[in-house]
Formats: C-alpha cells, structure tokens, sequence
C-alpha cells in the first residue's frame, strides 16, 4: 500500500512541474499535447497527476519546452 501510495505522489509531483514547465514556456495545453501527439485531456490528465506520462512522451515534452530532462525526473 504504502508503495501505491509514494507512485500516486510522484505522478501528482511530476504533473506539477510539467505545468509549470509549460506555462513557463508559455505553450497552452492544446498546442503542447499537440506536439507530443496526445489529446489536451490526457495532457491534462498528466499534469494532474492522474495518469503516468511515458518517458518517450517525456523525452518529447522536455524537447518541445526547451526543458532539461533531468528537471523532471
């Protein structure tokens, strides 16, 4: 359980520094899924923290927002 539970905030983290990298960027939501080939709901879903971003679409995003990987891991 407790192990669930340290995955659930480690998604809910990492969904807020990828807003936050976004919005820095100044990207919207529907032009940054764009360009990572998602739905601006899965996006969303991502920065939620709801649901896991894989690390090709990370690798992605961290490209796309001139970000270093390393930020979000």
């Amino acid at each position: 359980m407790a192990d669930r539970q340290a995955i659930q905030l480690r998604t809910k983290m990492l969904g807020a520094v990828l807003r936050q990298a976004r919005t820095a960027a100044g990207r919207t939501l529907k032009e940054t899924a764009s360009m990572i080939g998602v739905s601006s709901a899965v996006l969303g879903s991502y920065e939620r923290g709801s649901r896991g971003i894989s690390l090709p679409e990370l690798e992605l995003l961290s490209y796309q927002l001139q970000t270093p990987l390393h930020r979000f891991l």
